[in-house]
């Protein structure tokens, strides 16, 4: 599961967590409220919890290799794009891509889980799985705060976006369709 789902899934998480203190600050500076610059962080989280179900779905018509593969591409390509967000809704608009993703991804990393470890071992797997969301989402911050102070905050976009391209290239590789 090294390559095929913990690396990936390390690199995301990490990708979410470089934008827990950037992306806030960078929809400050288009003039807006507190309670908007926090909706523009929420939006992920808000896409994530609409698509949650159509993602499981998803898995039963394309697969799950194509619906993986899909949910990182749709949070790697909307997190390079806020690079080049013009606009609070631009920004919004993108993190609900990017929750969609983050649906299609964890729900099919989940599903290849269960496909690929005996019963005895998915309670271990699944929970190194949750440490790796956990210890990228808790590391992150730091990675991202010293990137955005030292290079600007849309750096950290671009950071996050290339990350987020290693995931993706590293589970086309060693992720089979089950």
């Amino acid at each position: 599961l090294l390559l095929p789902v913990y690396v990936p899934t390390a690199l995301l998480s990490l990708t979410e967590g470089l934008l827990l203190p950037t992306l806030p600050l960078f929809a400050l500076t288009f003039e807006v409220t507190f309670a908007i610059a926090a909706l523009v962080l929420a939006a992920s989280a808000i896409g994530t919890l609409v698509a949650d179900v159509p993602a499981g779905m998803l898995i039963g018509r394309l697969g799950l290799k194509p619906t993986m593969m899909l949910g990182a591409a749709l949070v790697t390509g909307s997190t390079l794009l806020l690079a080049l967000a013009g606009s609070v809704p631009e920004l919004v608009i993108l993190r609900l891509i990017a929750g969609v993703g983050t649906a299609m991804w964890g729900i099919s990393r989940h599903a290849f889980i269960t496909d690929s470890i005996p019963i005895a071992q998915r309670g271990r797997a699944i929970s190194v799985f949750g440490g790796i969301n956990r210890i990228g989402v808790f590391g992150g911050p730091a990675v991202g705060g010293l990137i955005g102070s030292t290079l600007g905050l849309q750096a950290s976009f671009i950071v996050a976006g290339v990350l987020g391209v290693f995931a993706l290239l590293i589970s086309w590789r060693y992720v089979r369709d089950t």
